[in-house]
């Protein structure tokens, strides 16, 4: 299954407003994004700070796009600070890195309250990012 498999079969929209910052990455020159993923059944939603790129033009994030980050994100979330790092390129002693990590974190907690702890796992598990 695919992302946006996933999200049609699931039922997930997306809704956008543009920010002027990103506090999880404050030195990130780009576009960034309010974003609230929703769900009808069960209802739920969940909201975050979203950055792309300039390359982007300014276009609004699509369901699929935020889904596919914290995907890869929450797939790394598992592991302690100093994997993490060492896996990601960060260094282990930067309290920078260190904030990153604990956002990373914290999203993948909120999506897995977000889908519910069996469909989080299915999502990891099953659907092909690509």
């Amino acid at each position: 299954m695919t992302v946006q498999e996933f999200i049609t079969a699931h039922k997930i929209t997306a809704t956008a407003t543009s920010t002027d910052h990103n506090p999880s990455i404050d030195d990130f020159r780009g576009d960034h994004w309010r974003v609230t993923l929703h769900r009808t059944d069960p209802k739920r939603q969940m909201t975050l700070t979203f950055s792309k790129g300039y390359g982007h033009h300014g276009a609004e994030p699509t369901a699929e796009e935020v889904l596919r980050c914290l995907m890869s994100d929450a797939n790394g979330a598992d592991r302690s600070f100093e994997d993490w790092a060492g896996d990601y390129g960060y260094d282990t002693d930067s309290r920078k890195a260190e904030r990153i990590y604990k956002t990373v974190v914290a999203q993948a907690k909120k999506l897995q309250q977000f889908l519910g702890a069996d469909l989080f796992n299915e999502f990891l598990t099953y659907v092909d990012a690509e």
